[in-house]
């Protein structure tokens, strides 16, 4: 089966961040946030900027509670030929937003490594172990979604 690809200029990458980080946050801010399957009321959040530049390896931008309900992301620099060590998403839903760069998504099970590079999204299911790996000539630079799985 052939890969599909989409592709968007830097200014539409930056703007895509923004619209997924309103969306997820959209998302997140329901009336109830179903932790371990017990409901709780969770209070309204107000939004809030974070500005930030380039880090050298890792960087938090959103660490999760009290910041936010349970949203989590970052902005993750890998070096030519660096790998983020392998990981499970848990009970998850992550979204990496390839900035610049090349690279692939490679996955513990049943699922071959997928192609990532400047301009594209990857989509991580809950319950995924994977790791990436810098595959290009420069440094690959990513931004990280990561939110909990609501029960309906």
């Amino acid at each position: 089966m052939k890969k599909k690809r989409i592709l968007f200029s830097k200014l539409d990458s930056h703007f895509l961040i923004f619209f997924l980080l309103i969306l997820i946050q959209e998302m997140t801010c329901s009336l109830h946030v179903f932790s371990q399957g017990i409901g709780r009321e969770v209070k309204k959040m107000e939004p809030f900027i974070v500005q930030f530049k380039y880090a050298k390896k890792e960087m938090p931008l959103l660490d999760g509670p009290p910041q936010t309900i349970g949203f989590r992301s970052g902005l993750v620099i890998l070096e030519k030929g660096k790998v983020m060590e392998e990981h499970s998403t848990k009970h998850n839903e992550e979204v990496l937003v390839i900035l610049e760069g090349r690279g692939e998504a490679i996955f513990n099970k049943g699922h071959s490594p997928i192609l990532i590079q400047e301009g594209c999204i990857l989509y991580i299911p809950p319950e995924s172990i994977h790791s990436i790996k810098n595959t290009g000539r420069k440094a690959l630079k990513y931004i990280y979604l990561v939110a909990p799985v609501r029960e309906s």
